[in-house]
């Protein structure tokens, strides 16, 4: 199969929890710059596909013992590769670039976590 991982240009995280930006959420831009890397694993199975997306997500997760609940309160996707025919069309090794600008009125909010309560903020890329 076909590896997809997410880069920081500049690698400022050294495997933390967090992926590095700049700017200030509801105050200024909010700037995510990276690249998402395909690769073939050991088993040189190609993946077939109409695109490749990055996505920056604000969720909210309700959470309680019979229940979880989970809604999407922002989403800004962007397509990074797109087939060239309507057909899959199948992808290997390749480098990705993206740069994500929010802007301050971007709907969601910032992370807040309660017991039964939780907001947070993904990036996330997919095929």
């Amino acid at each position: 199969m076909v590896q997809i991982s997410i880069q920081p240009i500049k690698n400022i995280n050294h495997g933390g929890r967090f992926y590095p930006y700049s700017g200030y959420l509801g105050l200024t831009k909010l700037v995510i710059e990276g690249v998402v890397r395909t690769r073939i694993e050991d088993d040189h199975k190609l993946l077939p596909a109409h695109s490749v997306t990055v996505s920056v997500k604000c969720y909210e997760a309700r959470t309680k013992l019979t229940y979880s609940r989970v809604n999407t309160l922002a989403d800004d996707t962007h397509v990074l590769w797109s087939s060239p025919t309507d057909a899959p069309t199948n992808i290997g090794d390749m480098d990705l670039p993206f740069r994500i600008v929010l802007p301050p009125s971007i709907a969601g909010y910032s992370t807040l976590s309660f017991p039964e309560y939780k907001v947070f903020w993904r990036l996330e890329a997919g095929e």
